[in-house]
């Protein structure tokens, strides 16, 4: 938790000038706050409030900043679930853009928008043995692993589209990242990720 006793740290959440901005590292964008996590909040704000020099807050005031949390937490998780369901591209229509659909989702690196997808049920297909599914509804396939070859197909217009148009990385480096990214998140290793995709592929249960 960001609130420890001792001194300060030179560079900290208390050095941050924006308080929602702060709330974030107190909240998990992709879990509903917790009575607990929104009180480890409440208290973190009273510091950093106090570090600015700000000493008067009613109840009132702490009430409505809550409530405030909530709902920006509320508000980015449809966000995600945009995402994840219509594809990044459909999500960034609704924010005005790719570059505000960033700024709210806080991406900066590849393995951020990645880490939008670490929760993924894994399934086996019941069409195909050799293959298991990734995905979040039936019938929408983000991932999918045949251990026959080792090959990992990754939904292109989901997952593999943004890293080569967003973020300008060839297919070598993607595969890479992804590659990294399978290994910590999933347990894949020694697997080869492809975009070799295919309509049907996204079908198969």
């Amino acid at each position: 938790m960001p609130c420890t006793d001792g001194p300060r740290p030179t560079s900290s959440v208390f050095d941050r000038p924006n308080p929602s901005g702060f709330f974030w590292t107190i909240l998990s964008p992709s879990k509903k706050p917790t009575p607990s996590s929104l009180w480890s909040g409440y208290f973190c704000l009273c510091l950093y409030l106090l570090n600015m020099k700000v000493i008067k807050l009613t109840e009132s005031d702490l009430t409505n900043i809550v409530k405030r949390v909530i709902k920006e937490s509320n508000s980015k998780n449809s966000l995600i679930n945009l995402v994840r369901e219509d594809g990044w591209q459909t999500a960034s229509k609704y924010v005005g853009g790719i570059e505000n659909l960033k700024r709210l989702l806080r991406i900066e690196t590849p393995m951020d928008f990645l880490n939008i997808f670490t929760d993924l049920d894994v399934v086996q297909s019941e069409e195909e043995p050799n293959l298991t599914l990734f995905r979040y509804e039936q019938g929408n396939n983000m991932m999918i692993y045949d251990r026959k070859i080792d090959y990992v197909f990754i939904n292109i217009p989901n997952i593999w589209s943004f890293l080569e148009e967003d973020f300008g990385l060839d297919y070598d480096e993607v595969q890479e990242i992804m590659k990294v990214w399978l290994s910590e998140v999933y347990n894949l290793r020694g697997i080869t990720p492809e975009s070799d995709f295919g309509k049907k592929r996204s079908f198969v249960v």
